[in-house]
């Protein structure tokens, strides 16, 4: 229900569609219980819903009774869309300068300002979904050496992980902030306050968005212009693959008779581990799909085993990517989420 049509609600406190009108008094954020609009809590969920499945799998053979071969491998993949409510914007100031507000404080008694508070539930579509993928491989083989006690084993792993992670429809404070302070403009259209003329550009505000600001009702909850939509709202995904690679031998048995209780035992091994990961983190400009401000980084970090690390083989700089490559889809389904890491078994 529009602010405009509850007549028979005191001046200072009028309730718009998931937002509150007041004047010199009330609390913009104050809720009332049997009013319009969506319940509170609706999108409050105890547990978001997931769906799992795993596979696994392991093959044995014995060559000799002293050489054996192990096989296993996994797979295995987790999903999540989680349905969240919109970032609200609270306390925004309206005056009658605002063309979009005059109507409105004119019909709450002429208020000469008011704070609003402003739900988008009606004009965004706000999620977070996640997507991880493990594969995992390893073959090993084990044995003696000869008719001694000495024995002997050695693997090969390999991972990957491919995960990531979209917060759909996120609210940039900054530009609502713009595109909410609305005036009339020379030719009579609702400018954006900031490109008025004389305006003076408020500290710490990028030239670039306030110069693509888009002007936006706080009132009601008609379907936003797709230009004011891309202002206001932007995606914060990343992807994010990782792949890791073991290999290990070692050996153990007995080194000489000893004394007491038995002979005395020794053991060596040697293990090299790489692990090669991608993290890229969409973004791009104002007036594009993803949110603005949020710029596009990419960082390639190899490590490898602990008697290589440090050196320029296993460690590389900052890899540029296009902004966008990859991105995962916007709809509901079908949604590659993002954002990873790599849990692997390790063997030991």
């Amino acid at each position: 229900m529009n602010t405009a049509d509850e007549l028979d609600v005191p001046a200072t406190a009028r309730k718009t569609r998931r937002g509150w009108l007041t004047g010199f008094a009330g609390n913009g954020l104050d809720v009332t219980p049997g009013g319009d609009g969506e319940p509170i809590y609706k999108f409050t969920n105890l547990r978001a819903p997931v769906d799992r499945k795993t596979v696994t799998g392991t093959f044995t053979f014995a060559f000799t009774d002293t050489l054996h071969l192990n096989v296993d491998g996994s797979w295995g993949q987790v999903a999540t869309t989680n349905r969240t409510a919109g970032v609200n914007s609270n306390f925004v100031a309206v005056t009658p300068a605002n063309p979009f507000a005059a109507p409105v404080l004119a019909a709450a008694g002429n208020l000469p300002f008011a704070f609003v508070g402003k739900e988008w539930n009606d004009q965004s579509s706000s999620f977070t979904t996640f997507f991880t993928k493990v594969k995992r491989a390893s073959i090993g083989l084990d044995g003696k050496f000869g008719e001694s006690s000495w024995t002997w084993d050695a693997y090969y792993q390999v991972g990957r992980t491919n995960r990531s992670q979209l917060v759909n429809d996120n609210l940039h404070n900054n530009a609502a902030t713009l595109a909410l302070n609305v005036v009339t403009g020379p030719g009579g259209a609702p400018i954006c306050a900031v490109n008025a003329p004389g305006a003076v550009l408020p500290v710490g505000i990028d030239p670039a968005l306030a110069a693509a600001c888009v002007p936006v009702s706080i009132f009601g909850n008609a379907p936003l212009t797709q230009a004011q939509h891309n202002y206001l709202f932007g995606n914060l995904d990343e992807v994010l693959d990782y792949t890791q690679q073991v290999a290990a031998i070692n050996a153990q048995g007995d080194l000489f008779a000893g004394f007491g209780a038995g002979p005395i035992q020794g053991a060596v091994g040697y293990e090299h581990r790489t692990e090669l990961g991608h993290n890229l983190e969409n973004g791009a400009g104002v007036g594009s799909s993803n949110t603005a401000g949020y710029a596009a980084r990419s960082a390639d970090r190899r490590s490898c085993g602990p008697r290589a690390r440090g050196s320029a083989a296993c460690h590389e700089g900052p890899e540029r990517r296009q902004p966008g490559a990859r991105r995962p889809d916007a709809s509901l389904h079908g949604l590659r989420p993002a954002q990873g890491e790599l849990l692997l078994p390790r063997r030991r």
